[in-house]
């Protein structure tokens, strides 16, 4: 499935991102991931996120597999960026799945602040399924059962994806790191063990 044509025609309209009151990035992103939802919710193949916890902001039904689409923000006047993208518990058992695909949808921005307001400036849009992800590229951060990272988006620039990886090698990519971090996280508590 070519995800790159199905949604290259939506790059967000600069016009119709707001002004904003300074508080916090979170503002900011919620606002951005509102506006491109608002760019494909009266499809008729549109579905919402069945919850706050959901891995999709919403999806679409394409030839019988639901596209689930994660609207991730990049600031680019920040120094670092290292979003969260899914827990591992739920990428293994997405990856195992044929009915279902994962792209992110990376939003990046620049604000200008004046007397308490953001004025936000979209630059750029990437849509990038999952397995495209370079795996030079991501980390596992220690939460739950781990969790999916980019390690710096601000430093990979073009090396974030690789667009001739298949999903099968990505998903042998990813168990391999996933072993690594369960080792590393298992070394580190038996350290502990031996200290109480």
């Amino acid at each position: 499935m070519d995800f790159i044509s199905i949604f290259e025609d939506t790059l967000l309209d600069k016009a119709a991102i707001p002004s904003v009151k300074n508080n916090g990035q979170r503002a900011i992103g919620d606002i951005i991931e509102g506006n491109v939802i608002d760019q494909y919710k009266h499809q008729t193949n549109f579905i919402p996120a069945s919850g706050a916890k959901s891995t999709d902001d919403f999806s679409l039904e394409i030839d019988g597999v639901q596209v689930m689409v994660d609207v991730k923000t990049h600031n680019l006047n920040a120094e670092m960026s290292m979003p969260n993208l899914i827990s591992m518990k739920k990428l293994r058992i997405l990856l195992q799945d044929d009915t279902k695909a994962l792209v992110y949808n990376i939003v990046s921005y620049t604000h200008d602040e004046e007397a308490g307001t953001y004025s936000i400036s979209i630059k750029d849009k990437q849509i990038i399924p999952i397995h495209h992800l370079n795996l030079d590229a991501l980390g596992i951060g220690a939460l739950g059962w781990g969790q999916l990272q980019i390690k710096n988006l601000k430093k990979v620039g073009a090396n974030l994806y690789n667009t001739t990886q298949t999903k099968e090698e990505f998903s042998k990519g990813i168990d391999n790191k996933y072993k690594e971090f369960a080792i590393k996280e298992r070394n580190k508590w038996d350290k502990l063990l031996e200290t109480l």
